[in-house]
């Protein structure tokens, strides 16, 4: 199996959710948010996605042309690789580079239909849940 496409389909919502300037979610008045969803296509018709940081420039220009042709398996080799073009790029930050790995995670899992928790070990069927909010200290009321 070979990758033969990446692309990324950018896309806009209304949301109440806007950010502080820490970047933490907060309810906040309604507007139109932007996300992009990437893509990672096969040779096989396999495909994984991941919502993120990806751009079309990025993934056109720096992403495409390190994984076109290789195997979507060898996602550590892929990582790697990645991470050897960030040191001369200054666009190819980690969050698009983790986009790409969650992207080729999804992929194997859909692939071979294990969930990617097993894949990775899975060590428990349950985890506990934890809750935290923002203290919301900057918004008013």
């Amino acid at each position: 199996m070979k990758i033969v496409d990446v692309k990324v389909d950018s896309f806009r919502f209304l949301t109440n959710i806007g950010r502080d300037y820490e970047g933490h979610p907060h309810p906040g008045e309604e507007h139109w948010g932007t996300n992009s969803m990437l893509t990672i296509v096969t040779d096989e018709g396999a495909e994984g996605y991941f919502f993120g940081a990806a751009t079309q420039d990025v993934v056109e220009g720096l992403i495409k042309p390190a994984l076109v042709g290789e195997d979507p398996f060898f996602r550590e080799k892929l990582w790697y690789r990645l991470k050897r073009v960030q040191k001369l790029s200054t666009v190819l930050h980690d969050m698009v580079i983790a986009c790409v790995d969650c992207a080729l995670w999804d992929l194997a899992g859909r692939y071979l239909n294990v969930p990617v928790y097993k894949m990775m070990g899975a060590a428990r069927t349950r985890v506990p849940a934890y809750a935290s909010i923002m203290p919301g200290d900057d918004i008013p009321g």
